[in-house]
C-alpha cells in the first residue's frame, strides 16, 4: 500500500509494517520526480529490510543505519534505471536525470 500524506518539510517518506500490512508513506508535498524516487527508496527498505525497525535501532542501539539507507538508495536508482542505458555521447549526469533520479542521489549509481 502506498499512502500520500503531509509529512512536513523534512521527511520525504518512510516505510512501516503494521499488522502484517506493509505501507509506504510518501510526502504529498514532493514533486513527481522526488515522490517516485522516494517510493523506490522505501520499496528498497520493504524488500531488503522488512523485519528491521530503523527508528528503534537509531534510538536504542549503537547500530548505524547508514548502510541500510545506502542499500535502499542503490535499489531505488536501479529500479528507476530499469533496462535503460546511456545514449551515445550522453554523460552519466544526463542519463541519470533522464531516468528521473534526483541529482543528490547520483552517487548511488
Amino acid at each position: 500500500m502506498v499512502l500520500f500524506e503531509d509529512l512536513g518539510k523534512q521527511t520525504w517518506g518512510y516505510y512501516s509494517h503494521t499488522n502484517r500490512i506493509p505501507v509506504i508513506h510518501i510526502n504529498n508535498r514532493l514533486n513527481q520526480e522526488h515522490a517516485t524516487y522516494t517510493c523506490g527508496h522505501e520499496l528498497g527498505h520493504a524488500v531488503l529490510h522488512s523485519g528491521i525497525n530503523t527508528p528503534f535501532l537509531r534510538s536504542n542501539t549503537f547500530y548505524s543505519v547508514d548502510k541500510l539507507e545506502r542499500q535502499a538508495h542503490r535499489l531505488a536508482v536501479h529500479l528507476l534505471i530499469g533496462l535503460n542505458e546511456p545514449d551515445q555521447g550522453e554523460t552519466k549526469r544526463q542519463f541519470l536525470i533522464r531516468c528521473g533520479i534526483p541529482e543528490m542521489f547520483h552517487v548511488f549509481y
